[in-house]
């Protein structure tokens, strides 16, 4: 009965209503995969990777000759590999071609394992064992050699390794598949990431005309303004993005951003109140939020936003710089010395991060170990352009103190 409430729900597009459901369906028969399988399926629907590999792993359990159970946890994992920090991702990349290999050797005819395989063990830093993986599927007798999918996700591949054969294999896929949006829609990606913006905007517009209800095109560039400052056009492409998927969190967190930067934060921090309703257990929304409600002078809140934040990146040294900020406004110096040591440990060349240290140093009286930790620094071609904020934070934290 919850099963197919859950099912009439998601068809009349109540996600929220439906994910309820299916979640009490598990609850009352956890041995039932098609119920495990609906949370896994509409948790990657929804972008909530964690969830979904959760409710894979657990489909995997009850029902591991089904292949689409493998498929999707090994897609969870690598989508939540972008998320996890620097220092801890390779271990966890690591795990993920454990299980994509086992998947390959269970379903040696499908393709898609060894590709996502040769992904893992890249994330994991082993390349040639990822480059064997890959090359093992480009002879013409291979699983899916000619599958745009396959053509596709090898391209994606070596453009995570070397952007310029990423560009060269893209274009490929291109030319062997010119009727297919996703082979237009990946070279439009890496070509952005390789900085040739004419050609990804041509690739955008072709993929666009291919499959016209097809958003993942308008997504991938949202994405590449983002990430180099062009936010009024990002705007507009993340709006278009959601009104296909309201339910996007990662487009909803590109969204806040643009918005953020663009003077509309009030409308920021509803978006990214809403990325997280979405994904609670993506820390950047949170992390985000906490600096612009720092801003607007709403500390308590901030401070709630950035803690949470902290708590879910695993120590993340960027996140550990917000909470700390905050906790010295708050005059908690210790927690922040505290965390600002372990933060600048960890990315010593970040000057915020150097020059917040530095303040709570003098906040909690230790002036000579601020001034040992920036003098040298401040007359460095990477300093000098903050020595002037240098001389201003020593001289205000010293009559704080005082």
């Amino acid at each position: 009965t919850q099963f197919g409430l859950g099912r009439a729900l998601e068809l009349q597009g109540d996600l929220e209503g439906a994910y309820r459901r299916y979640g009490l369906a598990v609850l009352r028969d956890p041995y039932w995969p098609i119920p495990v399988a609906a949370v896994a399926q509409l948790s990657a629907q929804r972008g909530r990777w964690e969830d979904a590999e959760g409710a894979a792993a657990g489909w995997v359990r009850l029902s591991p000759g089904v292949v689409d159970a493998w498929a999707l946890l090994i897609q969870s994992r690598l989508r939540r590999l972008e998320r996890i920090a620097p220092g801890l991702r390779a271990e966890a990349a690591e795990t993920t071609a454990e299980v994509a290999g086992e998947a390959r050797k269970r379903f040696p005819d499908d393709p898609r394992f060894g590709v996502w395989l040769a992904q893992a063990l890249r994330r994991a830093g082993r390349d040639e064992a990822a480059r064997a993986e890959i090359d093992r599927l480009a002879g013409p007798d291979a699983p899916g050699s000619d599958d745009v999918w396959v053509a596709v996700e090898t391209a994606r591949f070596h453009a995570l390794g070397d952007l310029a054969r990423g560009l060269t294999e893209a274009r490929a896929a291109v030319d062997r598949f010119p009727d297919e949006a996703s082979a237009h829609a990946l070279l439009a990606e890496v070509a952005y990431g390789a900085g040739a913006v004419e050609e990804a905007d041509r690739a955008t517009a072709r993929a666009r005309e291919r499959a016209p209800d097809e958003v993942e095109p308008l997504r991938v560039r949202c994405r590449f303004r983002v990430a180099t400052g062009r936010f009024s056009g990002a705007v507009e492409d993340c709006r278009r993005v959601l009104s296909a998927n309201e339910a996007d969190p990662e487009v909803h967190f590109w969204l806040g951003t643009a918005l953020a930067n663009t003077g509309q934060a009030e409308g920021a921090i509803a978006v990214y109140r809403r990325a997280i309703e979405l994904d609670p257990e993506d820390f950047r929304p949170h992390n985000n939020l906490a600096d612009l409600l720092a801003r607007a002078g709403r500390t308590e809140e901030a401070l709630d936003a950035a803690q949470e934040a902290y708590r879910l990146s695993e120590g993340n040294p960027y996140v550990a710089d917000t909470v700390a900020t905050l906790y010295l406004e708050r005059g908690f110096g210790s927690r922040a010395v505290s965390l600002l040591e372990d933060a600048h440990a960890a990315i010593p060349d970040v000057p915020s991060v150097r020059l917040n240290l530095a303040r709570a140093y003098v906040a909690v009286d230790q002036r000579d170990r601020a001034e040992a930790l920036v003098a040298a620094w401040s007359n460095t071609p990477e300093g000098s352009p903050h020595a002037g904020t240098v001389r201003e934070i020593l001289s205000l934290e010293s009559a704080r103190a005082e």
